[in-house]
């Protein structure tokens, strides 16, 4: 009885050390590669900067303007940030992406997905951005990004799948339209740092029970 006690008392300890890393992993944050690309979905394209001057939404008493003349266009590249949950942020140095017509550094700010229905039009979050090249004359300021399924597969703006779709104006003040807006797509791939992390874990578990249980079989 006594070994067989010792035993659920291994597989108890084991169960919960699963728990915790698992628990842990959820909470954490964990790095990962934004793979930007370019195309067309069901209207929406992507991914560009474009001037903000027509097809208008209001939403909080905001305009968010879909239609205007590329500013950057066919925009690629890789950015990196940390994910907790379902919340991205980007940190300095996120990187900067290139297109036709300049490029766009993203230079701090973060975008919450966490409650998101789509429909709710409370703010998600905003990224701020430094334009550079051909397009340095429009500067520097913030996109932001509102909780509304405009267009598109998904919707932006969403993270789904391993997806995320973002389309934001560069205002945030009800008397004013924004200048620019920013249609973004971008693959979402964990770093083979945070793998490796989590699997690290798994191992150091794995190990400390076989070695609980030899100690068990050797009381026996």
């Amino acid at each position: 009885m006594k070994i067989l006690s010792k035993r659920r008392g291994v597989q108890s300890f084991f169960l919960m050390g699963i728990f915790s890393i698992c628990f842990s992993a959820s909470v954490m944050a964990s790095s990962v590669t934004l793979n930007v690309f370019s195309g067309t979905d069901s209207g929406f394209g992507f991914s560009t900067v474009h001037a903000a001057t027509g097809a208008c939404n209001t939403i909080n008493a905001r305009d968010y303007c879909m239609n205007g003349a590329n500013v950057i266009s066919q925009i690629s590249g890789t950015l990196v940030a940390d994910l907790t949950g379902n919340k991205l942020t980007f940190n300095g140095g996120a990187g900067t992406l290139n297109g036709t017509g300049g490029s766009i550094e993203i230079t701090g700010g973060s975008i919450d997905f966490t409650g998101a229905t789509g429909s709710s039009g409370n703010l998600l979050g905003m990224i701020s951005y430094l334009l550079g090249g051909a397009a340095a004359s429009y500067g520097s300021g913030a996109f932001y990004f509102y909780d509304e399924s405009f267009t598109g597969t998904g919707g932006p703006n969403s993270l789904t799948n391993g997806t995320l779709s973002l389309w934001g104006n560069n205002s945030n003040d009800a008397n004013s339209s924004g200048t620019l807006g920013l249609d973004l797509r971008a693959s979402v791939v964990p770093l083979p740092g945070a793998l490796w992390l989590f699997g690290s874990g798994l191992a150091a578990l794995g190990a400390l029970r076989r070695k609980s249980k030899n100690r068990l079989l050797s009381a026996a």
